[in-house]
């Protein structure tokens, strides 16, 4: 991985920062022993586009944090910072640090909170989409490094189911930037539906226990699952048989890891022990067997618990290496719920704080 001067006649002008732009993916690539995937666009920073300021500047300022005890209550930042997401509050915070001096760039900016002032009903309704999103950022991360469980796939599943909604609000946008955002949003519909398909509402946290495959995803899986379900159902059925034709009223079928499933009989009874059991286990008060039939059930039972862990533990990590295939995507729709929603958050300042972020004609 690396970045290739011969891919773009523009990098020509930038040996320095390509070859220091290597070291750095080489250094974390053998380091950090990870794939680096998810880092698939480097921006060169030009100090021109943002107005300078040094530490101390931005400590007198107050710009992020107090002087007096470090904490954000009181500073710019906790003025403005009315974001709904994660991906947001990081936003505003790069932006405070970052004031734009390109007077273009600026007023799309105020544009974009203009028409977010003027239309509350559509601000409203995007506030609403975006507390339902999480931190996509952070997910598609876990993602890449994979290290990502089965709930991570459900808190993902649930912010993509936003993104549709937003995108339609979008649609009907007139500034520039809110227009830019509508069409720079990918809503991920595919991404969505295989999760939606694939993982179980509620899975637990491991993914090498199994519990995180729905039904009807995969045929094996549901057979291994019928097979766990329906076994108390045939020891049930043969505990009920094997009573009948013994005769013996208080035989009854247990479990434990050790031994497994076995038929239980007390002393009393050990006379009317037909020859097709064999002794397992004795005990001070009773004696365990096993069948043919029985061995063949728990071969059913435990055989099939197991291969349904393994299975759905492979079957989570194909899915997640499917969604790795996509962090470029999901990387771009966080960035445009990012920036909609620091949008919005300046714009729920200026009720409060009329001096920020507006101008004569708002």
């Amino acid at each position: 991985m690396g970045v290739d001067i011969n891919e773009d006649p523009k990098l020509q002008n930038y040996l320095f920062e390509v070859s220091a732009i290597n070291g750095l993916l080489e250094y974390l690539s053998q380091t950090q022993k990870i794939k680096l995937e998810h880092i698939n666009n480097i921006r060169i920073y030009n100090v021109s586009k943002y107005m300078t300021l040094d530490i101390t500047a931005r400590k007198n300022l107050e710009l992020t944090e107090r002087m007096s005890d470090k904490s954000k209550k009181g500073t710019l930042l906790w003025v403005l910072d009315k974001t709904a997401t994660s991906m947001g509050g990081r936003l505003i915070r790069k932006w405070i640090n970052e004031p734009l001096l390109d007077v273009d760039e600026i007023n799309e900016r105020l544009n974009a909170v203009k028409e977010l002032k003027q239309n509350p009903m559509f601000r409203d309704d995007i506030r609403e989409a975006l507390k339902c999103v999480y931190d996509i950022e952070r997910l598609v991360g876990k993602i890449s490094y994979g290290n990502s469980n089965a709930r991570d796939m459900v808190s993902l599943k649930n912010s993509l189911k936003q993104l549709p909604g937003i995108k339609e609000l979008l649609k009907t946008t007139k500034s520039d930037l809110l227009q830019a955002l509508y069409s720079q949003l990918d809503t991920c519909e595919d991404i969505y539906e295989r999760i939606e398909k694939a993982i179980v509402d509620e899975p637990p946290i491991t993914i090498k226990e199994g519990g995180i495959i729905k039904l009807g995803y995969n045929e094996q899986v549901d057979e291994y699952k019928k097979a766990g379900a329906e076994g108390k159902q045939w020891l049930l059925e043969l505990e009920i048989k094997e009573k009948e034709l013994t005769g013996i009223k208080n035989l009854k079928i247990g479990f434990n890891k050790i031994f497994g499933y076995f038929i239980e009989v007390t002393k009393s009874n050990l006379g009317n022990v037909p020859d097709r059991f064999v002794r397992k286990q004795t005990l001070a008060n009773c004696e365990r067997y096993i069948t043919e039939e029985l061995n063949e059930i728990e071969s059913k039972i435990l055989g099939a618990e197991e291969k349904v862990v393994d299975l759905e533990y492979k079957l989570f990590i194909e899915l997640r290496d499917e969604i790795a295939r996509n962090l470029k995507r999901l990387q771009q729709s966080s960035n445009v719920v990012s920036v909609l929603d620091v949008l919005g958050s300046f714009r729920g300042c200026c009720r409060g704080y009329g001096i920020f972020f507006s101008r004569n004609d708002d």
